[in-house]
């Protein structure tokens, strides 16, 4: 019982900055869906977010956004792909974690 409880317990605290990276990779998202809206297309072809506050405190977030123009009908559309990657702490140490989000938006 005491060995079950000490894996539990591992899984647990490695599941944590899992999370925390996915909400950092969020963030990212949500920060390039808000300046695309006011720009009106991509923010930028790569920009790089650090966090500062909170529990997403020490991410590095690399925001990618790609753009093309599709016809709808008579319209012409912009389409945007984001790629949002987060991460923490340095590759190859007990503390990395990294995740990757994507999303589209049409303008």
């Amino acid at each position: 019982m005491i060995r079950l409880t000490g894996v539990q317990q591992a899984g647990s605290s490695l599941a944590i900055p899992g999370l925390r990276a996915d909400w950092a990779a969020r963030s990212g998202l949500e920060w390039a869906f808000l300046e695309s809206a006011r720009l009106g297309g991509c923010p930028a072809a790569a920009t790089t977010l650090g966090l500062s506050e909170g529990a997403l405190s020490g991410f590095q977030v690399v925001v990618q956004c790609t753009e093309s123009a599709h016809s709808e009908g008579s319209a012409e559309r912009a389409v945007l792909v984001i790629r949002s990657a987060a991460s923490f702490g340095p590759v190859g140490s007990r503390d990395y974690v990294f995740r990757e989000l994507q999303a589209s938006l049409v303008l």
